[in-house]
């Protein structure tokens, strides 16, 4: 009915609809906007939209609140330069909850020039814009900002000190400054403790529990004591960000199914408390992961579907890309240097360790498959060696060295993870057992790889299923480089290579027939064919699986979603 009167009508209504809720306190400030909005009454909007945008903040709405703030910046009176500092850090605030960057980091910045002598509140404006920077990927800049920030409040205990602190022990964290970032992380759990700041609180265990990973016996109850302290705040961006940090502390740890539902937790509870800041990191190492246990099709998925849209995180554009990258390459769809030109755009002269190392495996990995001259990937490896962080940071870059070079790798390396400690020390066999038990396929394939005829057919079978087509290529070639003699499975047909289990389309039919508790002899009834050719299926399908029972490989396949 509304949208169906006259424009002029339809002003008059919602003026008069405004004026009669503003006769009482019981109606939302976000529903006098709406309908000061509908009215186009220019002075009530500038009067609500800062009282809608603080509302939707304190109910948890920032998207909306996001937008209101922004409404009322553009209508504030830029005379009245201590009002409009505040409500520029409430809009970038708004902003940076979800992910709108560029706004969120103009808004700081506007509002850290006109903050004037007030020094808690631009303390504040640079706490948060160093953090913005510093995701938006300016990172000389953001490290800057955090200095000042602390140096601003240096002094008495206060909330403000506390949580440039924590962001600063953060910074450090994420650049591998983990000697730098302790001290600085404890020093604001401690303050913060004496406050009763308990999202800060939060924060800081959450930063000790990575600065610490490697240090500490203690990091796994640190992520968990992080995740309970943000839930007792009622904090929702530090939960996010501490669930997601757990699944970090899992994934270094090689617990790849743990690490997958802390990131799973982490983007849902992202989305459902409106606090989607680094939802799009978490998703990155979410592929990650994905890449690792050898779901390929839906890494490869996700990774597209978000590299579709703009991105305004450095790190998740670069983590996405790589991913997709290695799996294409592995699987003969390309080089795998496709996206090579963006990464290095996006990494610039500022980029931290982690992506340094995972840029130089995919160099690294294309010179193994004869993509990548030999001297520019070494050169790329050198980058990476030269980084002086703990060597369980940069295991699988290591191990990749060993591969390319082993002459060039580092002494002394002891202490690793178990498989990459065991394929440093020439037993195959080992890293090939410890790879199956943390759920890496591919890393177990690659392990097999370097062990005897029967170990390589193994190898075969587990890059067959996970249509790592070029990989099989390399790996057969080197095999009959040794002068193996490796009864080599066929080459799975097309039909066989869509199918993530790397089963044929029979064998997935019988695998759901075992999925529904049936015998041979009555799959056997139900497809029409005979039972000796169903038991041929079965034996096929435990093989390829690398399962020992029907009941392993129908838990398997409901696991992966197959059935």
């Amino acid at each position: 009915m509304e949208t169906a009167l006259k424009p002029t009508r339809r002003r008059r209504l919602n003026a008069a609809l405004l004026a009669r809720m503003q006769t009482t306190a019981q109606v939302p400030n976000a529903r006098q906007m709406h309908h000061a909005r509908a009215a186009g009454d220019s002075a009530q909007i500038a009067r609500l939209a800062p009282l809608a945008g603080r509302e939707a903040m304190a109910a948890g709405a920032n998207r909306q609140a996001a937008d209101y703030l922004s409404i009322a910046v553009e209508l504030a009176d830029p005379q009245d330069e201590a009002s409009l500092a505040a409500l520029l850090f409430e809009a970038g605030e708004a902003c940076r909850l979800v992910s709108r960057l560029r706004d969120a980091m103009a808004f700081f910045e506007r509002a850290a020039d006109v903050a004037g002598a007030d020094t808690t509140l631009k303390g504040r404006i640079l706490q948060r814009l160093s953090r913005v920077k510093w995701t938006a990927g300016q990172k000389a800049q953001a490290r800057t900002l955090g200095d000042q920030a602390i140096a601003l409040q240096e002094g008495a205990d206060t909330d403000e000190l506390a949580m440039a602190l924590a962001s600063r022990a953060q910074i450090a964290m994420s650049d591998y400054e983990m000697e730098a970032s302790l001290p600085v992380a404890q020093r604001a759990l401690e303050m913060a403790q004496r406050l009763g700041r308990k999202d800060i609180v939060s924060h800081a265990l959450s930063t000790l529990s990575l600065a610490s990973l490697f240090d500490s016996a203690d990091h796994n109850a640190l992520y968990i004591e992080s995740i309970e302290v943000a839930k007792a705040a009622r904090s929702p961006i530090n939960l996010t960000r501490n669930l997601s940090n757990g699944g970090v502390v899992n994934w270094y740890g090689l617990r790849f199914e743990e690490a997958l539902y802390l990131f799973d937790s982490a983007i849902a509870t992202a989305y459902e408390t409106d606090t989607i800041e680094q939802v799009d990191f978490h998703q990155g190492f979410r592929v990650h992961v994905l890449d690792r246990l050898g779901r390929w099709d839906d890494a490869l998925a996700t990774a597209r579907d978000i590299l579709s849209k703009p991105l305004e995180q450095s790190s998740p554009a670069i983590m996405l890309r790589l991913a997709a990258s290695r799996i294409a390459m592995r699987r003969g769809n390309s080089d795998g240097g496709e996206h090579l030109d963006e990464i290095e755009a996006l990494m610039g002269a500022e980029e931290d360790g982690r992506h340094i190392c995972d840029v130089a495996c995919l160099f690294a990995e294309r010179a193994w498959l004869g993509l990548e001259d030999a001297a520019r990937a070494q050169a790329r490896m050198d980058e990476a060696l030269a980084l002086p962080f703990n060597p369980m940071l940069k295991e699988d870059f290591l191990d990749w060295q060993r591969r390319i070079d082993p002459a060039r790798l580092p002494g002394g390396l002891r202490e690793l993870h178990a498989p990459y400690q065991a394929s440093m020390d020439g037993d195959w066999a080992a890293a090939a057992a410890h790879w199956q038990q943390a759920g890496d396929p591919y890393r177990a394939a690659l392990a097999l790889a370097e062990g005897d005829a029967d170990a390589v057919a193994r190898a075969l079978l587990i890059l067959d299923r996970l249509g790592a087509a070029r990989v099989r290529e390399a790996v057969l070639g080197r095999a009959r480089d040794r002068r193996l003699d490796i009864d080599a499975p066929a080459r799975p047909r097309a039909t066989t290579r869509e199918n993530p289990a790397g089963l044929t389309k029979r064998q997935m039919q019988v695998l759901g027939l075992l999925g529904e508790g049936l015998s041979n002899a009555a799959i056997a009834d139900r497809l029409f064919v005979s039972a000796k050719t169903v038991d041929h299926h079965v034996s096929a399908i435990l093989s390829k699986l690398d399962v020992a029972s029907r009941g392993e490989a129908a838990a398997l396949a409901r696991k992966e979603g197959w059935l």
